[in-house]
């Protein structure tokens, strides 16, 4: 049996059981629509099948949570918004009188 699971942009997971170096385990593989035939593939031993949902449910919580401090017009938290050309805060640039 194949789950699978497509996102709003087409791409899709599929989860099929399969066998690790002789062990029981899980195949998720991420098919992309954008580009034809690519597909990477992560093996999980089925004893650490429970490990990955509870690292999904965590980073989907994560995920979910309001930004702890002030953002950015695009949502980005202000802290640790970097200018590349620098490497020095966006709050840096600005404070700079030159």
């Amino acid at each position: 049996m194949t789950y699978r699971f497509t996102d709003p942009d087409g791409d899709a997971l599929h989860i099929e059981p399969t066998r690790r170096h002789g062990r029981p385990a899980i195949s998720l593989r991420n098919l992309r629509v954008d580009i034809e035939g690519t597909s990477v593939a992560v093996h999980v031993p089925v004893d650490q099948v429970e490990e990955l949902i509870a690292g999904i449910r965590d980073t989907a919580r994560q995920a979910a949570a309001p930004p702890a401090g002030p953002v950015t017009a695009a949502g980005l938290p202000v802290d640790g918004d970097v200018n590349p050309r620098s490497m020095a805060t966006v709050q840096d640039v600005a404070e700079d009188p030159r």
